[in-house]
């Protein structure tokens, strides 16, 4: 078994999760497949992405679980048990949940953050790691999704103006984070493109 590290560490990796209830996760997907159905591809997409992150754990990266609805953070825990930290999503859009996320993550003494989704179960424990020493260069790192958007998001100080008009999961999301950026002066470097569930042609052979 591997030692937790400690809350103290200073590289982070958030994962965002929601609770995987027929109906309330993947309703795009749910059209074409039907809500129960959508839910354990949510659900097994999920596990997936817990389990790659989990060798990062091996270099001291602590592992935080941001979990929504926050009543049902408990059986999140109790369903996906290899994180390191627990903790309910804040904030009414996903702009100020990511930035309440990052903000408490550097709060607590972090030097690197990466965030993920559960949408994209191509990231590699190598492509994170590649996203950590890129934090040592630049301010933000960036994993583009081929659908528009991000898979994951990297930073080394926390920006709050990044994360507001921001049409965060869009298309417009590139154009508009750019403009951030460049209004703050913050230097980026951008990971592989890679694909993110999203339809039903989307899932892979075998995979439900």
């Amino acid at each position: 078994m591997l030692k937790a590290p400690e809350m103290t560490s200073p590289l982070k990796l958030l994962v965002f999760v929601r609770y995987p209830e027929p109906g309330k996760v993947k309703t795009r997907l749910a059209k074409e497949v039907g809500p129960e159905r959508a839910a354990a591809i949510y659900r097994r997409m999920a596990q997936t992405v817990l389990s790659v992150v989990q060798p990062l754990r091996k270099i001291g990266v602590e592992v935080r679980l941001h979990g929504t609805p926050a009543e049902r953070l408990p059986e999140l825990k109790d369903w996906l048990r290899t994180a390191d930290t627990y903790l309910p999503q804040e904030g009414a859009d996903e702009g100020a949940r990511m930035e309440r996320a990052f903000s408490r993550a550097f709060m607590d003494g972090a030097k690197s953050v990466l965030l993920l989704g559960t949408d994209c179960i191509e990231v590699t424990p190598h492509g994170l790691k590649r996203a950590f020493e890129a934090l040592a260069s630049t301010d933000v790192v960036l994993g583009p999704a081929k659908s528009g958007g991000y898979y994951l998001l990297g930073l080394r100080k926390l920006a709050s103006s990044m994360f507001h008009g921001v049409a965060w999961g869009t298309e417009a999301a590139p154009k508009e984070l750019a403009e951030r950026l460049k209004q703050a002066r913050l230097s980026s470097t951008e990971l592989e493109r890679l694909r993110e569930i999203e339809r039903v042609e989307d899932v892979p052979t075998g995979y439900y």
